[in-house]
């Protein structure tokens, strides 16, 4: 039986492959398996440079999952991503970056059948290349605390992770300072300290379907529960900045999650996960005349809609005086708390009462690493 492809986090359901080169292309017919919620996925050649995979979702979530696909697609900051099969390798394995995303509906009396188009072309593999965090360390402002200490994660399930310096590719061990178990995996936390050498990346491989699991993602609601009665997820993946969130927004690392609606009061909640129960827990915040009045999930300079951080910029309102406060926040991968701090061009403190709505949730650190994840070269690395 083939195997369905997941690209990151996604599936690529009921796809015929057609191998891209600079000699020659190769159409294959679409073979859509539309009794399966999932479809099938049929590799035919073993080293193709670029691909390009067809097909068809399918069912109730059908919209749904092609949107991700096509926010996915036209992301600038989520680049090269891993494609495996879902039920074990393929010949096509490796990293990718999708070169274009076209989606339609097959009736336009009908959502529930959506054709893809997605042209993707090949970065590197496992044998060639290591998954790369980079960092460079930014001091924020804040009244929530002062710790110095930059941490950046990773997630446990990576192997032969070292610090690596970046102007001689030179290398050395790196150890955790500690782990944390998230909700669908286990991350590893690592103190910049630590490394010998300055901004320095960390360096590791890990399998193209496990690394997803840790990363911070974003999801609109859509005014539902997570999952429906039979298990299926009913939230959406949201990887588009300029989405246009049909309910509440959550920015959730597996650790915390940050629930978002501007038009309730105080506009925010905030959710730990709590490993020994396996469930999300609420954290109590107290009230305040202070609410969220508007949340921009960020992708501009130096700010990322990213795998290892999500960064958004948000804006506060005092009900009672309608004055307005604005904040930058990021939710870090393996952070245990939200990075809230002042925007760079602030001229005045955090309100008290704002800053008291958000103390509970607020990470004390004033250390940003600004991680990104990329790929470097096996050879690029001593």
């Amino acid at each position: 039986m083939p195997d369905d492809y997941q690209l990151y986090v996604l599936v690529v359901p009921e796809a015929t492959r057609a191998q891209q080169s600079q000699d020659s292309q190769q159409n294959l017919s679409i073979q859509g398996l539309l009794s399966s919620p999932t479809g099938a996925a049929t590799p035919i050649s073993s080293e193709p440079t670029d691909q390009r995979l067809r097909g068809d979702y399918v069912g109730q979530y059908a919209s749904k999952m092609a949107t991700e696909l096509k926010e996915l697609g036209t992301n600038g900051t989520i680049d090269a991503v891993g494609l495996t099969g879902q039920t074990g390798e393929t010949p096509i394995d490796g990293y990718y970056t999708a070169q274009s995303v076209n989606t339609e509906p097959r009736s336009a009396q009908s959502r529930s059948l959506i054709r893809y188009d997605l042209a993707l072309r090949e970065k590197g593999t496992r044998s060639t290349h290591r998954r790369e965090l980079t960092t460079e360390r930014r001091e924020l402002s804040h009244p929530f605390g002062n710790d110095v200490t930059g941490y950046v994660a990773v997630p446990a399930a990576a192997e032969g992770v070292r610090w690596l310096d970046p102007e001689t590719d030179a290398t050395a061990d790196a150890t955790p300072s500690t782990t944390r178990s998230a909700e669908l995996g286990r991350i590893a936390e690592y103190r910049l300290s630590d490394a010998p050498y300055q901004s320095p990346s960390l360096v590791y491989d890990i399998g193209y379907s496990d690394e997803g699991a840790t990363d911070v993602r974003v999801w609109d609601t859509r005014g539902t529960s997570k999952l429906d009665g039979d298990g299926n997820l009913q939230w959406a993946k949201v990887f588009d900045p300029s989405h246009g969130f049909t309910a509440e927004a959550v920015i959730d690392s597996g650790l915390v999650r940050l629930r978002a609606d501007p038009s309730a009061d105080p506009g925010i909640s905030v959710e730990e996960y709590d490993a020994s129960a396996g469930a999300w827990a609420s954290l109590s915040l107290p009230s305040s005349d202070w609410t969220l009045a508007e949340l921009d999930i960020a992708e501009r300079q130096s700010q990322r809609l990213g795998t290892a951080r999500v960064d958004a910029w948000t804006r506060w309102r005092d009900t009672t005086t309608g004055a307005t406060y604005p904040l930058d926040l990021t939710v870090h991968r393996g952070w245990p708390s939200i990075q809230f701090s002042r925007v760079p061009d602030s001229t005045s403190p955090v309100p008290s009462g704002l800053e008291s709505l958000l103390s509970p949730a607020a990470s004390d650190r004033i250390v940003t690493p600004q991680p990104v994840r990329d790929l470097r070269p096996r050879e690029a690395i001593r």
